[in-house]
């Protein structure tokens, strides 16, 4: 396995996760938003994707 180059802070994090030191503080309310963000920009991609899939066939400009 590849060894990665990790910042100070970054191998803090690690070291603190390691040790059983590490607390999210992700609340529900902030995983909510989360999940609603992740799933609308799904919708997005697949319009923009179906979009593309039709100037392709159909040589239309839009």
């Amino acid at each position: 396995m590849k060894k990665i180059k990790l910042d100070k802070e970054e191998q803090e994090i690690l070291n603190a996760y390691e040790f059983g030191e590490f607390k999210s503080v992700m609340t529900d309310e902030r995983k909510t938003l989360i999940e609603h963000t992740a799933a609308e920009t799904f919708k997005k991609n697949k319009r923009i994707s179906h979009k593309a899939i039709l100037i392709r066939k159909g040589g239309r400009k839009l």
